[in-house]
């Protein structure tokens, strides 16, 4: 008998089993993922992230790259409502947590600025893997 340790993906004595639940929690994900995209499908979204510029590298003198944190979306019916709701949300921000003393992307003293965004799928970290220097 083996003695059988049960971990988030299944049972570490058997290979197979583990690979045969991961290759099903991935098709189920796919699936959710498929389902969101088509109840959304035509729609807009107003997503908000927290934009920053991170340091890529010394080459070429120095290199910097947009990212994104991905904080809030609201799904929207149209074009007009997702950009009335952007533009209101991006008043609020810059009346308050981008008005605190914060400065423009582009300085090295900034650490981030809120930021609303009209876009046609919900929001997602950027970019999904660090950029490299080639």
């Amino acid at each position: 008998m083996c003695d059988i340790e049960y971990h988030a993906t299944g049972c570490d004595c058997d290979p197979e089993l583990d690979a045969a639940i991961e290759a099903q929690e991935e098709r189920m994900e796919a699936r959710r993922d498929r389902a969101q995209r088509r109840a959304y499908s035509g729609a807009y979204f107003v997503n908000v992230y927290l934009l920053d510029r991170e340091y890529g590298g010394s080459e070429e003198g120095g290199w910097w790259y947009d990212s994104g944190e991905f904080l809030k979306s609201r799904p929207c019916r149209t074009r007009d409502e997702a950009h009335r709701i952007m533009d209101r949300w991006n008043r609020f921000l810059d009346q308050g947590p981008n008005s605190e003393g914060n400065h423009d992307l582009s300085s090295v003293n900034c650490e981030g600025r809120y930021r609303a965004q009209c876009e046609r799928e919900p929001g997602h970290d950027f970019p999904e893997e660090r950029p490299y220097y080639e």
